[in-house]
């Protein structure tokens, strides 16, 4: 790892060569300030706005929808969660244990809400350090980690909706569980504390890959703060220097500083080299954790949505067949001209409804795939590509 760093920092130390007639140490102040805290360009700005205007609006209407039931004129309780007995069609219940049913809508719009603001405080962030020109102590993993946090949460409270459907039947309030179905399906205890249990791991993990990145964030800080203070009283050093007016005495006491800043900026450049090798491999570990739960996440999402596919279609030819029969020749032979049936009509609009609503989530649940492949190929690029992310960020050049 360290020769793999010292290969990187003497690649970089002939695009950092300071021009003649320069002022060594204010180059290297600007070449540093230049790199870290330059300003964002004229489409970076734009697009930057532009997100921030869309979660705007996100956030305004996730705080409409979750606002609006209190101002209506029957008042609905927003409840979090209810228990959900299993029964068989007798009445008798299948498991003693309920099953926890989470309200997905409500979770998932606050989810959505806090993901909004967090993103909007991340683009503030960034554009405070942009414009500031020199180092801050302003953090943006917390805002970053919260996003991700929020972003599984999601993952997971649409996957508990599809796992409610799989039990909830919409005409008895409780789950006729089949016995071909029991093959599949688990209990309601197993449910719950892997729906409870992983998104805690979840957090557990976010929270501390983003502390850690945020220690790592910190220190370096300040590592470039104490460095740039050492090139700045090298730059004045050095401009006296140069002032035809200074005596002998006065320039050996500024050459002996200026080796003092220049062994000063050596000994930086290999405190950074160790917290980066260290970041780098812990960074590397947690990072593979993510990955890894992004992936358990993404299979067990698709698995209970091919599970929720396979029941709705099963229902359907089942809807079909009664249709078909209620329609057959000899049941309309027997029917008084006129008659129209209710429960029939009452059926085919409640179908009606029930696969509406399907698409709406069957579109949901294709952009959260799309999201979460997106979130893969990303932290993947990230696990296999750490130490040259890192080091193409915190260690642009060598100093002197």
């Amino acid at each position: 790892m360290r020769k793999n760093l010292r290969r990187f920092m003497s690649k970089q130390s002939s695009s950092a060569a300071t021009p003649a007639g320069f002022n060594p140490f204010a180059y290297q102040v600007d070449h540093i300030n230049s790199h870290f805290f330059s300003q964002f360009s004229g489409f970076t700005k734009g697009l930057l706005i532009f997100l921030f205007i869309c979660h705007l609006v996100i956030a305004i209407f996730c705080s409409i929808i979750l606002v609006l039931p209190y101002f209506q004129g029957t008042k609905r309780s927003q409840w979090i969660f209810r228990k959900l007995y299993i029964k068989t069609h007798p009445g008798a219940n299948v498991y003693k244990t309920p099953l926890f049913w989470i309200n997905a809508g409500v979770l998932m719009t606050i989810s959505q809400l806090i993901s909004s603001v967090a993103t909007q405080a991340y683009i503030i962030i960034w554009f405070k350090i942009a414009n500031a020109g020199k180092p801050t102590h302003t953090l943006t993993e917390p805002t970053l980690g919260l996003m991700f946090m929020c972003e599984m949460l999601t993952y997971w409270g649409l996957m508990h909706c599809f796992v409610v459907a799989i039990y909830y039947d919409h005409e008895t309030q409780v789950e006729n569980i089949a016995k071909e179905d029991k093959r599949w399906t688990p209990s309601p205890t197993f449910i719950n504390v892997l729906f409870l249990g992983f998104p805690m791991v979840i957090v557990i993990a976010t929270v501390t890959l983003f502390s850690i990145m945020s220690v790592f964030h910190a220190q370096l800080v300040n590592l470039i703060e104490e460095l740039l203070n050492a090139l700045r009283q090298g730059s004045s050093d050095w401009d006296q220097l140069r002032v035809p007016s200074t005596s002998v005495d006065e320039k050996y006491l500024l050459v002996t500083q200026l080796a003092e800043v220049v062994s000063e900026a050596k000994i930086f450049g290999d405190q950074i080299l160790i917290r980066v090798g260290r970041s780098i491999h812990f960074i590397h570990i947690l990072l593979s954790i993510i990955l890894a739960l992004i992936c358990i996440t993404f299979l067990c999402f698709i698995g209970v949505f091919s599970i929720l596919i396979r029941k709705f279609q099963q229902q359907n030819g089942l809807s079909g067949h009664e249709s078909s029969e209620s329609s057959s020749p000899f049941r309309r032979w027997f029917k008084p001209k006129g008659w129209r049936s209710t429960s029939e009509e009452k059926s085919r609009s409640n179908r009606r409804l029930i696969n509406r609503q399907f698409f709406h989530l069957l579109i949901r649940a294709v952009f959260i795939i799309i999201a979460m492949l997106t979130s893969v190929t990303l932290f993947s690029l990230w696990v296999t590509r750490t130490g040259d992310f890192i080091m193409s960020y915190v260690l642009p050049h060598n100093i002197f």
